[in-house]
């Protein structure tokens, strides 16, 4: 009775060590080129790297990333966070996920020194930090990930929601929709 007992203790607790933790942290990269030309992948300059954290509680998550990434000919350096909330399905150490969140970017022209939010000719300098998040844009996350042990490593891909909003009023209804979304990869350590 007592092998029994020690036995099926074993196996819960090796069984627990595979799905995704309550808390789990790590690196994080993210894509910001376009998705379907292959060369782009070679630059790293088409890339922004951080670290993201995440709460997991039974279906439901909540992710946050903080990337920084650097565009040299413009001479600017610039922090993205992104914060979603999750609805999450495991299947054994498999983890898929669809969700919604923000994009709060802030940029530092190194030339002038302004921080400023915005994107292309609508950047301008931040006067309150609230600015940032009246600036954000809603994302649409969909996300697929392994847990195994005390590690995970999850993709996700993010879409703006006004890009969607185009391709249901077929404002833009074709594949180059999909290339404004981007790629992240995670490695992922399950703290509790």
């Amino acid at each position: 009775m007592k092998k029994t007992i020690a036995i099926l203790c074993i196996l819960a607790i090796c069984a627990t060590g595979l799905f995704a933790a309550l808390i789990q942290i790590g690196p994080s990269a993210r894509f910001t080129g376009d998705i379907s030309n292959v060369e782009e992948y070679k630059d790293i300059s088409n890339y922004e790297f951080g670290a993201e954290a995440r709460v997991n509680i039974s279906a439901f998550s909540l992710a946050a990333n903080a990337l920084f990434g650097q565009d040299r000919a413009k001479n600017i350096d610039y922090f993205n966070s992104i914060i979603t909330a999750n609805i999450r399905v495991e299947f054994a150490i498999f983890e898929l996920g669809i969700g919604a969140g923000f994009d709060l970017p802030i940029i530092w022209d190194k030339t002038t020194g302004d921080v400023l939010i915005g994107e292309g000719v609508n950047q301008r300098p931040i006067e309150k930090f609230y600015e940032v998040f009246g600036n954000s844009d809603l994302l649409i996350r969909a996300s697929a990930g392994v847990n195994l042990g005390g590690l995970g490593v999850a993709a996700d891909y993010k879409l703006p929601w006004s890009t969607i909003q185009k391709y249901i009023q077929d404002k833009e209804d074709t594949i180059e929709t999909m290339k404004k979304g981007r790629v992240s990869v995670a490695l992922l350590i399950n703290l509790l």
